[in-house]
């Protein structure tokens, strides 16, 4: 059966965003897995001491209980899983998914804003630059909606991004959404033509029957907002590559970008040999 890992850190924030993964798992017919992470602190005064970690996963395990226990009250055609797992949350998903089918998505609580920008630096951030499956970031107090619009920015390279145009391609279908692509490219020298998306990512995307979208000249973050705003997308997907200008998407010069679509929720799909 599809199945899509929420991870909670039990926070509000993690609520929210569980929540919205159910509601998600009921469109696409998925279960839900529930994830909680938990570190022991080895600082005791001025020792460093280990601390039993018993004590920890207990208490986990008792939260997580109960959540699931609400969980099923409130959506009970869903097939409920738990991980309470040591570690920090990428290496425990890969830990828990191991050799299995992997998930449809991973959803998390986005709580990046201009009043805590520390999710910069987070372990959300790195993430959505290395974690091989998708990963869909919810803003705070977001909730499910219709799926009706995907905005995918996308930087015309199809190596290394097949798999993830086909992810792509299937979750338009999937969700019955409509797939817009937008491509911002230099400004053409005079005689030159602006370049179309090349035909290998066309046809990968064809059975989503995408709207191609070009911008000419523009700054990342202008082209982003732009996009986002004038074709009212419910969800924004992105790509960041390494050794392109995607990687520095998440860069702290671009957080007004980030800051302006974290109103809707954001997910990040990966080069093939992520």
């Amino acid at each position: 059966m599809p199945f899509i890992i929420a991870a909670t850190d039990f926070s509000s924030v993690a609520d929210n965003a569980v929540k919205y993964a159910c509601d998600l798992a009921l469109a696409q017919n998925a279960d839900v897995t529930i994830l909680h992470t938990y570190s022991v602190p080895l600082t005791l005064g001025d020792m460093t001491v280990p601390l039993p970690a018993s004590e920890f996963w207990e208490e986990a395990e008792v939260t997580i209980d109960k959540l699931i226990a609400d969980l099923r009250h409130q959506y009970p055609q869903i097939a409920f899983r738990k991980a309470v797992i040591y570690g920090n949350v990428i290496d425990a998903i890969y830990e828990f998914v191991g050799d299995n089918e992997p998930p449809m998505s991973v959803v998390v609580g986005n709580s990046y804003s201009q009043e805590n920008p520390s999710w910069m630096d987070s372990t959300l951030l790195e993430a959505f630059r290395s974690l091989k499956y998708p990963i869909l970031a919810i803003p705070p107090d977001t909730k499910y909606e219709q799926v009706r619009k995907i905005g995918f920015v996308y930087d015309n390279e199809l190596g290394g991004s097949e798999h993830a145009l086909q992810q792509l391609a299937q979750l338009t279908l999937t969700l019955g959404a409509e797939l817009h692509i937008h491509n911002n490219q230099p400004e053409p020298e005079e005689g030159d033509m602006s370049v179309e998306i090349n035909n290998g990512a066309r046809g990968l995307l064809m059975p989503a029957n995408p709207l191609y979208h070009y911008t000419y000249g523009e700054d990342v973050d202008s082209s982003i907002l732009d996009f986002v705003a004038k074709y009212h997308l419910d969800w924004l997907i992105v790509m960041p590559r390494r050794h392109s200008f995607f990687e520095n998407l998440f860069h702290k010069s671009h957080t007004k970008a980030i800051v302006n679509t974290s109103y809707i929720p954001i997910m990040a799909l990966h080069e093939t040999d992520v």
